[in-house]
């Protein structure tokens, strides 16, 4: 079973700033969310075997540290894992939505196009994200629950090679700052805290 767990609200999240690999810090809610997740992921886990992994981003690692405490503190055991870093966003990393529709209207047009194939200026495509987590995925052990938390764009692409669906479909696929996704038996569910 992987449990994928998304990181807490955080101060861009809340002014609509794309984050992609730049960072800014958990709010005081993203902190209340990060521990009410934790303690349902301890609630999931029960007594089993954890692989505890994180992105290496701010955001993600701040939230998998209050996860990691609610485990029992086996942080000494955290992971970060540079594969579930969230997509990067490039020259348009801090900008909102508007800002990058303002600045590079054409390019902005042309990702929304091609979403899935359309590298950003310095950045990636969902494709290319798409090779991380197929990557990421071949990489966990067998037979040990693995916790991951990262962000909403890997964790959408996680989730679409998971389920075996195509990029139209795994574009849809969302995930909240207090959902849990568990993946198990080639299918998900979505645990809300």
């Amino acid at each position: 079973m992987i449990i994928l767990a998304r990181h807490g609200q955080t101060e861009w999240n809340k002014v609509k700033r794309l984050q992609g690999w730049k960072n800014s810090p958990l709010t005081a809610l993203g902190e209340e969310q990060a521990l009410h997740v934790a303690i349902k992921i301890n609630k999931l886990v029960g007594k089993s075997e954890v692989h505890l992994v994180t992105s290496p981003l701010g955001r993600a690692l701040q939230t998998a540290r209050i996860v990691s405490s609610e485990l029992g503190g086996i942080e000494h055991d955290l992971k970060p894992d540079i594969l579930l870093k969230e997509y990067s966003y490039g020259d348009w990393g801090g900008m909102t939505s508007e800002q990058v529709k303002q600045k590079y209207f054409e390019q902005w047009k042309r990702r929304q196009a091609d979403k899935w194939n359309y590298v950003v200026p310095g950045g990636e495509s969902y494709s290319i994200v798409a090779s991380r987590a197929e990557k990421w995925l071949l990489s966990l052990p067998d037979k040990v629950m693995t916790v991951a938390v990262s962000h909403e764009m890997i964790g959408r692409v996680i989730r679409g090679i998971y389920l075996g669906l195509d990029e139209k479909q795994t574009l849809l696929k969302n995930q909240k700052n207090n959902e849990i996704v568990l993946l198990s038996d080639g299918n998900e569910s979505i645990v809300k805290v």
